[in-house]
């Protein structure tokens, strides 16, 4: 696809090493590996994904997401999931470009006009069509003019979101900007886990938090249910059986919620 080796070239040149880099344009970050990995817990934050070069993929639950230089990733909502690089090596490294996705932003655009297309899901992908990856490349190219990123990076990203919006997965951003969608009501019982997934919690209590009667929460998020009515976020266990507490640590460093991927909780009054 024309622009993509470019999108490569500008993430090779700003990452000089392995692993998530920060860049002067807010809410993007690039990544780079020079291996594939083995599965790894961790958690998707309401972004677009962008491979330039190389392979990803991501598990929710029973489904998998192989995201390319053919095709994004969008996720909705914070979402935990199982992570991995699975085409890379040192010649021919995995770049991918990541891009926070704002509601304000988004909210903006959609008052303007741009309207969904289809029902919002929590994870999707699309095929990065050539207006996606041209406005990606020039929103990197900031990145070798610095004192332009104040002035144009937020047209550039505007550009881009409105692409993005204008595309199959426009349901999922709009429901990231819209306060009472679906996607935001489960976001909202998610963070609560996220925050307190060492305590017991009701499953009524989620179904309150996030403002809704019936809560469907993502395959993603296993609870299970006490004997006294509450539910708990699921945790691993060492092979003998007994919790890890550095192993806890190092999953909640990564922001999962549940190293185990199983079905769906429905919540009823």
């Amino acid at each position: 696809m024309k622009g993509i080796s470019e999108l490569a070239a500008l993430i090779a040149d700003h990452t000089p090493s392995d692993g998530e880099h920060a860049t002067a344009i807010p809410r993007v970050e690039l990544l780079r590996s020079s291996a594939g990995t083995e599965p790894f817990h961790t958690l998707y934050k309401p972004s677009c994904c962008i491979v330039a070069q190389g392979r990803k993929q991501a598990r929710v639950g029973q489904k998998t997401y192989v995201y390319d230089p053919n095709h994004y990733l969008v996720a909705g909502i914070d979402l935990p999931a199982t992570g991995a690089v699975v085409d890379a090596s040192v010649q021919t490294p995995c770049l991918c470009l990541r891009l926070e996705l704002d509601p304000q932003v988004i909210g903006q655009l959609i008052e303007s006009g741009v309207t969904e297309r289809t029902p919002a899901a929590g994870m999707a992908l699309s095929d990065a069509t050539p207006e996606i990856v041209d406005a990606c490349v020039r929103l990197l190219r900031l990145l070798d003019t610095p004192q332009d990123v104040a002035a144009l990076a937020p047209l550039m990203e505007r550009e881009l979101l409105y692409r993005l919006l204008r595309g199959p997965q426009g349901a999922v951003l709009r429901a990231i900007a819209t306060g009472n969608s679906q996607l935001r009501r489960i976001g909202r019982a998610v963070e609560y886990i996220k925050q307190h997934y060492r305590e017991a919690v009701t499953v009524k209590d989620l179904a309150a938090i996030a403002g809704n009667e019936r809560l469907i929460l993502p395959r993603t998020l296993s609870l299970r249910d006490g004997n006294d009515g509450t539910a708990a976020a699921n945790t691993d266990q060492t092979p003998g059986g007994a919790s890890s507490d550095a192993h806890r640590r190092h999953k909640r460093r990564r922001g999962c919620i549940s190293g185990r991927l199983q079905q769906s909780v429905s919540v009823q009054p």
